[in-house]
């Protein structure tokens, strides 16, 4: 039975009353590596240089912290109104400074909450007595690629690897999710994550 792609990481709970959200840019010009198109909600980014975020990249490849998952996008677009469509476009430009305080900077609100949780599509099919071993185990994130949005939806399409990990990974399995359709021996089965990055209950930088 195949299971449907859904889009990128999105939230089931947070990890407080008060979800915590901070609303940062990007770099003038940035370009994420890949092809992919662009920073899209249900996108996992890290905090950089002048304040500003970036795609994060799988965990072979990047060294960098997940700060958190994309709520919603904005910038001004070529008629000079502010778009919010759902994906950052790549290489966009805009005059004066990398900072929200500036009105020709891209917003990009981020879920920052440590102790929130998230669905998100694991990239390969498993079986279930593997499946269901690595929860408490971690895993990374797959790589970027130009067919990492969706041109439909407009969300991020970004999946976990696959690989259980009882080690240093990027985010913490916690539950396979119950659904009568979702088939863990099918690609893109459905599991409950948390970022294990930060300072989260569930944080187990050496897993299971």
């Amino acid at each position: 039975m195949a299971n449907q792609l859904r889009g990128g990481f999105r939230l089931i709970e947070s990890g407080s009353k008060t979800l915590k959200m901070r609303t940062v840019s990007v770099a003038s010009g940035y370009t994420p590596a890949n092809s992919c198109p662009g920073i899209a909600i249900g996108e996992v980014v890290e905090f950089v240089t002048a304040g500003t975020v970036e795609i994060l990249g799988d965990g072979a490849s990047d060294a960098g912290l997940a700060f958190g998952i994309v709520k919603s996008v904005s910038f001004i677009g070529g008629d000079g109104r502010r778009v919010y469509g759902g994906v950052l476009p790549a290489g966009h430009t805009y005059s004066g400074n990398a900072n929200i305080t500036n009105p020709n900077a891209p917003r990009i609100e981020v879920i920052c909450d440590p102790g929130a949780e998230y669905e998100a599509c694991v990239a390969v099919a498993s079986t279930n007595a593997l499946a269901y071993a690595g929860v408490g185990a971690n895993m990374d994130l797959s790589a970027t690629s130009a067919t990492t949005v969706s041109t439909v939806y407009r969300e991020s399409l970004r999946t976990l690897d696959g690989t259980f990990v009882a080690g240093t990974a990027q985010f913490r399995i916690l539950e396979i999710l119950a659904d009568p359709v979702n088939d863990v021996t099918a690609a893109n089965y459905r599991v409950r994550v948390g970022i294990n990055e930060g300072s989260d209950r569930y944080l187990s930088l050496a897993g299971i």
